[in-house]
């Protein structure tokens, strides 16, 4: 009997031990799906905060968006002319794949940096597929950018993980 109950006791414990390890790992990968989501996200909103929503063009290329910045590679400050006016520095350009379930950016210096916006938009680079580009995360399964009411950009974002769907959505008004 003494046996009996010493096994049935050691199974159960076994067995809780085995649910919380489960439990932690799930909770381990909802987490960095989450912490994923934020990080591209910050990046997303804070490219898309430098721009001007009306300068946003879709690319099919990458399966997102092409747009100026006025700064480029890592250069920190945005750029002005003597009357204020922003000097556009460089292209910037997030795609998604849905094949490979990746959200990217690429970005590619203007040769001939611009403040006259309709000198820029003769300057729209053609494939910005062919940029080297950075992964911003690997687990998404849609991803949309798109220009709504009084200018404000809406990002939306959904990643997926074995267990989890996370969707993140933004919207970001432009500073310039």
């Amino acid at each position: 009997m003494a046996t009996a109950l010493l096994a049935l006791g050691s199974t159960l414990l076994i067995n809780y031990l085995i649910f919380t390890m489960r439990q932690n790992a799930r909770f381990q990968d909802r987490q960095e799906l989450l912490l994923s989501g934020i990080k591209t996200m910050d990046r997303i909103t804070l490219l898309l905060s430098e721009t001007r929503a009306s300068l946003l063009s879709q690319d099919s290329n990458t399966g997102g968006v092409l747009f100026p910045l006025a700064r480029s590679g890592t250069q920190t400050a945005i750029q002005t002319d003597s009357t204020g006016n922003l000097v556009w520095q460089s292209w910037e350009s997030l795609g998604f794949s849905s094949t490979t379930k990746v959200v990217s950016e690429g970005q590619q210096t203007i040769a001939t940096p611009t403040s006259i916006v309709t000198t820029l938009l003769t300057l729209l680079p053609t494939n910005a597929s062919t940029w080297k580009r950075r992964t911003l995360t690997d687990s998404a399964t849609a991803f949309t950018v798109t220009v709504g009411v009084n200018n404000a950009v809406q990002v939306r974002l959904l990643l997926t993980s074995p267990n989890y769907k996370q969707e993140l959505i933004s919207t970001v008004v432009a500073l310039n």
